[in-house]
């Protein structure tokens, strides 16, 4: 038992994937924190967008 548990300690396949998972956590994580701190922003940038649509004549 204790061989096989050396034997899956050695192994390295599975740290590529954790790699990936956690680059991938990262990368949400400033996504998300872009989103919340431009949030004010880009709704302030749109409302005035859609105001002057809106109040364009045709």
């Amino acid at each position: 038992m204790l061989n096989k548990i050396k034997l899956f300690v050695a192994e390295d396949d599975g740290v590529t994937a954790v790699e990936y998972a956690v680059l991938a956590v990262l990368i949400i994580a400033a996504v998300a924190a872009a989103v919340t701190a431009f949030s004010g922003s880009l709704t302030t940038a749109f409302e005035a967008i859609g105001d002057r649509l809106t109040n364009t004549t045709l």
